[in-house]
This record gives C-alpha cells, structure tokens and sequence, in this order.
C-alpha cells in the first residue's frame, strides 16, 4: 500500500467509536426534546385538564417554523403532567402518552379554508417515539394557521386550538389562567408559541424561488393579458 495513503487510514476502531458517539448524541437529543418541550424549540404548550386529568400538549408547525410548498404538517408533543408541579411543563416527571393517534385528528385552518387531516404516531430508528404524533401536509399559502387538535380522548369530547405566531417570535411567557374549553376539558396554563410557515424565497440560494401560488398567479396574468 502506497505510503501517503496509508498514513491517511482510519483505524476501524475509530470509526466504530465515531459512530458510536454520534448514535449517542442523536438519542441523548431527542430524549432532551421529548422531556422538555419549551420555547427553544418552538412550541406552543398548553396545559389541559382532561376528565379530571392533567396534561400538557406542545404544538407547532413540522420542522417548525415550517416552508412554504415544502412537505411539513403539524405536530403534537403529548405528556401527563407532573402530578407534584402540573404547572411547570419542563418537569421530567412527565410521562408521554400513546394511543390517541386512534381517537384524534388535527383539523387545520388557513382564512376561509380548513382541512381535517389524521394524527399519526411517529416512528424514528429506534422504534415509536411515544407521545409524539404528526399530520403531514403541504403548506400552500403564506398565511396564518390555526391547528385544532379534536376528537374523542377516552370518553371525553376534546377539542383545542393552537395559532401560530407570525413574525418574530415574542419572549417566553406562560399565563396561568383557567378556561373551560368544552365539557370536561379545562385549559389551565398556556405558554410559549410558534411560528407560522415562512416562504420558500427566504430560504432559497442563490436565486429566490416562487411559491406555486405566485407561479400559477402569474400564469394567469399572462394568460389573461
């Protein structure tokens, strides 16, 4: 074997240590998102009280803030809350909660227009990441959106709704306020928020893209013209 080549060889035991540690680093961070789901990653959070339960529901935009003509969707981060602390939705005494991709669907709502899409359990390599569940879909239009989360959680009628925020996103702030939101749901804290979808242009290099919307606009125009 050629001598500079040679020098230049990784030692298996290196690259088995080096992706080792990156596996590692990869489960250490999504147990860090899945147990504290706070503004640093863009969620809106409300705590609900559910048939005399209470929970906390992170929501916000795939991939958040989200593209516009880009596969994204909305999701849902949902935990018992800690029965010591219920108020403080970092604690690591939640618990995920599975099941209710069965029971619930995210109806999704842009101006005059909405769309009911099905909740659907998030899988990664190492199996299904418990409590986190998504509906994919395409945003079209640069807008804000409304995600309500509806349908039957173990007997009860449910339905919340997260907005996103357009523009920047404010400070972290959490009000603790008790609102009845349906028969046997109960809001007690919200906090936190996201952004709404950005456009493709914002993203694009080294020339901007269109939106489909603008393309077809444009089109039109010159059809018309």
């Amino acid at each position: 074997m050629d001598s500079h080549l040679q020098k230049r060889t990784v030692p298996m035991t290196v690259v088995v240590i080096a992706i080792t540690i990156t596996l590692l680093t990869q489960v250490f961070s999504t147990t860090i998102i899945s147990n504290s789901m706070n503004t640093a990653y863009g969620h809106a959070g409300k705590l609900l009280n559910v048939n005399g339960k209470d929970y906390w529901i992170w929501v916000a935009s795939i991939g958040e803030p989200g593209i516009i003509d880009v596969k994204g969707g909305a999701e849902a981060y949902i935990y018992t809350a800690d029965p010591v602390d219920p108020l403080n939705g970092d604690s690591n005494k939640t618990k995920p909660v599975e099941g209710l991709d069965a029971t619930l669907k995210f109806d999704v709502m842009a101006g005059n227009k909405n769309k009911t899409f099905d909740l659907v359990q998030v899988w990664n390599s190492t199996g299904a990441e418990v409590g986190h569940y998504e509906s994919p879909f395409i945003h079209t239009v640069d807008t804000t959106y409304d995600y309500k989360l509806f349908g039957d959680w173990n007997g009860t009628k449910f339905e919340a709704t997260w907005t996103c925020t357009p523009g920047e996103l404010p400070e972290y702030s959490q009000t603790n306020e008790t609102i009845t939101l349906t028969e046997g749901v109960i809001q007690k804290a919200e906090s936190g928020s996201f952004s709404c979808p950005i456009p493709i242009s914002e993203i694009s290099f080294p020339e901007p893209s269109m939106s489909n919307v603008d393309i077809q606009g444009r089109l039109n125009s010159t059809n018309t013209g």
